[in-house]
């Protein structure tokens, strides 16, 4: 039918079920756009797997509509695993970065 709409024929990339062992903690986007992890082309990512973090370390961006949201990893502890692609869409809700608090 001719009024199908745009959202229903285009593809949704949705996020592969990502397990967040017991006892780690997923940092989430806040809301839907583009998931960055360096403030720029080139720079060094904000936090690589290893990394020790604290809850005011930045661990993205998200863009959208040139609007830029840096992600905080909300809790102290060591990156265990990073979720997301650089470059890749990202929907509210989706985990970003696996944090271990211990």
């Amino acid at each position: 039918d001719a009024t199908t709409s745009v959202a229903e024929s285009s593809p949704v990339t949705s996020q592969p079920s990502v397990v967040v062992p017991d006892g780690m903690i997923a940092v989430t986007a806040p809301n839907l756009g583009t998931f960055y992890r360096s403030p720029k082309p080139g720079a060094a990512p904000y936090v690589e797997v290893g990394q020790v973090v604290d809850a005011e370390t930045d661990v993205c961006l998200i863009e959208v509509m040139k609007l830029f949201t840096p992600v905080k990893a909300g809790t102290a502890g060591k990156v265990h695993e990073v979720c997301i692609a650089d470059g890749t869409m990202v929907e509210f809700g989706d985990v970003l970065v696996i944090v271990d608090p211990s």
